[in-house]
């Protein structure tokens, strides 16, 4: 069985979608961040990667973490009404 590995969360929901047959496992790694494992070849999620990279997906995950890093990391900026 072929697997491919991803770390980010964003990635792993796209790949969740209908091209991709089965999430195999998620693992906590010693840094407290999470791979997913999926059954995909290396050759199909390599063009799974390229895919999202231009996909409409990753703009709206790039808007999401801009807005949280505003949120979070700059709360000062935030207007209180």
């Amino acid at each position: 069985m072929d697997t491919f590995v991803v770390e980010s969360i964003s990635l792993a929901a796209y790949l969740l979608g209908p091209k991709v047959k089965k999430l195999l496992s998620i693992n906590k790694e010693e840094n407290n961040r999470f791979s997913f494992v999926f059954e995909v070849t290396e050759t199909e999620g390599k063009q799974l990667l390229l895919e999202y990279a231009n996909s409409e997906s990753r703009k709206f995950d790039q808007a999401v973490q801009y807005i949280k890093d505003l949120v979070f990391k700059n709360p000062k900026r935030i207007e209180r009404k």
